[in-house]
């Protein structure tokens, strides 16, 4: 499987596919067409704890990821999302992995999915994402 990109397979067969990087695609989609997630399975690169909780608020039935971590894989599994991956790691580090990952680092302490979710929006704004 070629994950350079997100993939929503819907349950209706359609299939969107969005570029770009980090959280930035899932958000969007989670934002401005959430509809679009109910039941639908996901494949993406990088899945960390707050794409995680996008997915389980847009009700997402499954992911597939290249690389996960293990506080996005518990968070999907305690909400019944069936989950495949490549690589389990601890946490997603930045692009230049010299630190946490600005979402990872924005939910670290948050447990619930509407708070995560609150926190990955406030963050993405001040990154200028949204």
């Amino acid at each position: 499987m070629e994950l350079d990109h997100l993939t929503l397979l819907r349950p209706d067969g359609r299939t969107i596919e969005k570029r770009g990087r980090g959280i930035g695609p899932l958000l969007n989609i989670y934002l401005f067409n959430v509809e679009s997630m109910k039941g639908a399975s996901l494949y993406d690169k990088v899945i960390g704890k707050a794409a995680a909780a996008l997915c389980v608020l847009g009700g997402i039935k499954e992911v597939t990821a290249h690389l996960l971590s293990f506080g996005a894989k518990q968070l999907l599994e305690e909400n019944g999302i069936q989950v495949r991956y490549e690589v389990l790691t601890e946490k997603i580090m930045n692009r230049a992995q010299t630190d946490l990952c600005p979402m990872e680092k924005t939910c670290l302490n948050e447990k619930e999915p509407v708070a995560i979710a609150e926190a990955v929006k406030k963050q993405a704004q001040a990154m200028g994402l949204i």
